[in-house]
């Protein structure tokens, strides 16, 4: 599997927008999801990073992923600081300050369970931002809008395999 594209972008990126959905919903007995978060985190080393999930289980919570940068508005008493809405708002904030800049959205095994919490919202904010690219990692539903201009690329693979499968150099 050839990720030179991923590589490409995320290498220019002063920003990493992270969307996780139900692909990452629990872990497997062999660790896959807790091995894929953990692969993550190494990638995102050195960005400047926000996670937004749609997950309830808190498992991303017990990762290498900064807390802070997470919001969870589903995870409930789940999430260790901060009220989900106090979570939401910091995210808010952070967005605003990626406009007009080089923004990497990560769209990973979102579908259309609560299209309104990430899919919609990353796909607006990859029209609105034109240094943005918009990654797309669905096993079913890694569809494009046609508005983007080639700024995304979708991946029709589960993605927690695709983040297990990536290699890069450390």
């Amino acid at each position: 599997m050839d990720f030179g594209s991923f590589r490409q972008e995320i290498g220019k990126a002063q920003f990493v927008l992270v969307g996780i959905g139900k692909e990452w919903e629990s872990d497997s007995p062999s660790g896959d999801v807790r091995n894929a978060y953990e692969k993550l985190a190494k990638l995102l080393e050195g960005k400047n990073y926000f996670v937004v999930t749609t997950l309830s289980d808190g498992l991303i919570f017990e990762t290498a992923l900064a807390g802070a940068r997470i919001a969870a508005p589903f995870a409930g008493e789940r999430a260790p600081e901060g009220s989900s809405e106090e979570r939401w708002n910091e995210y808010m904030r952070w967005l605003m300050g990626t406009l007009n800049r080089n923004l990497l959205l990560l769209e990973l095994g979102e579908g259309f369970e609560n299209p309104s919490v990430i899919r919609w919202p990353f796909e607006k904010t990859a029209c609105l931002n034109l240094k943005s690219y918009l990654y797309r990692v669905h096993g079913k539903f890694p569809q494009l809008p046609e508005d983007l201009d080639g700024r995304g690329r979708g991946e029709a693979m589960d993605s927690v395999r695709w983040i297990l499968s990536m290699e890069w150099e450390a």
